[in-house]
């Protein structure tokens, strides 16, 4: 296997102690990514804040100390990820102001319109059908919910099928298309 689709791979799930090394090299790599989307997210107090793609665990912290009295939940497809951030966490997890989920973002367990605001950073290039994803994010965010998703436009993104007209009838649509 070429290093690049290891390292992607490592990348999207990781697993052992490489994982463990990755999760810790994205907390920092991702640090500013991240503040910025908690900025943009313009979290209140008691709001409920979705997390898709997790990691370390570390923005999950931040969301949590800028919603007192709300809830922060975040879902990620990597057991080495929520080991991770379940450690980071512990004494949100045990105040129940946190819920860590491994899952897909594809398929969120959690009521329509449940969330307030939602982020996710860097997860976009490991969609294989990212309006499935966007579809799911739109369903549990309410009405007047926002979402703010982090990436970089590359031909990678591009290639997934990902368009700006993808991201500009999602809002326009109650439910995707029939396949």
């Amino acid at each position: 296997m070429r290093r690049p689709d290891f390292i992607a791979r490592q990348s999207r799930c990781p697993t052992g102690l490489l994982g463990r090394v990755i999760g810790a090299i994205m907390s920092f790599e991702t640090a500013a990514a991240n503040d910025e989307a908690l900025k943009v997210l313009g979290l209140e107090p008691g709001d409920r804040v979705l997390e898709v793609g997790f990691g370390h665990g570390r923005t999950i912290e931040r969301a949590a100390a800028l919603v007192p009295g709300g809830f922060v939940a975040a879902i990620d497809t990597s057991e080495e990820m929520l080991q991770m951030a379940t450690r980071r966490c512990r004494p949100l997890l045990e105040a129940g102001q946190v819920q860590l989920t491994r899952g897909d973002s594809a398929s969120i367990p959690y009521a329509d319109g449940f969330f307030d605001k939602a982020l996710g950073i860097h997860v976009l290039y490991f969609w294989a059908a990212p309006t499935t994803h966007l579809y799911e994010l739109r369903r549990v965010l309410r009405a007047e919910g926002r979402l703010v998703l982090g990436f970089r436009p590359t031909q990678r993104c591009r290639s997934r099928r990902l368009s700006r007209v993808d991201l500009l009838l999602l809002r326009d649509r109650e439910s995707p298309p029939a396949l």
